[in-house]
């Protein structure tokens, strides 16, 4: 949530937690966390729609780290959105 000032308190998301700071700076955060998460993607991840299978935490766990982390940041930014 926004504090007074332009601050963003802390967005908790999967087991990173983005500090506060203003806007610029929580979006710095979101690029690098995200950057590095799909940094973490292997090519056999994406062969065959491996994120799809039953077993898709053992074939893809980057992907499905990847999905579960957009989820969470947007209901995060739904959920901030709506308050206003």
């Amino acid at each position: 949530s926004t504090l007074a000032g332009g601050e963003v308190d802390s967005i908790p998301v999967d087991e990173t937690v983005v500090v506060s700071g203003s806007a610029q700076q929580i979006m710095e955060q979101l690029v690098q966390i995200e950057f590095e998460l799909l940094c973490g993607v292997e090519a056999k991840e994406l062969l065959g729609c491996q994120w799809l299978k039953p077993d898709k935490e053992l074939r893809s766990p980057a992907i499905v780290a990847v999905t579960k982390r957009f989820n969470r940041v947007c209901s995060w930014a739904v959920t901030e959105i709506l308050s206003r």
